[in-house]
């Protein structure tokens, strides 16, 4: 069983893995308007690098949070937490 466990939980921590609605990221340039929505960490870098103006909206924490809670990817979490912002799409 742990070995189960282990290989879903390395398996989430692939920048391709996609999520449900109910558990992706609004990225948002305000409060009403949603650029886009991500089901991945891979759409996640997508929509930095077609609307890097949505990085001054967000704290660094949102990104980092949902990767490491939706993903637990507490690597990339962590890296995400300690980067400059303009730094966090490369990190992605």
């Amino acid at each position: 069983m742990k070995h189960y466990v282990r290989k879903v939980k390395k398996a989430f921590e692939r920048p391709d893995v996609r999520v449900n609605d109910s558990h992706a990221f609004w990225l948002k340039k305000n409060d009403s308007d949603v650029v886009k929505i991500c089901h991945s960490i891979k759409d996640l870098k997508a929509g930095l690098k077609a609307h890097p103006e949505t990085l001054s909206f967000h704290k660094k924490d949102d990104f980092a949070n949902w990767v490491e809670g939706v993903f637990n990817n507490k690597t990339l979490a962590r890296k995400i937490r300690f980067a400059p912002k303009k730094k966090i799409i490369r990190l992605l």
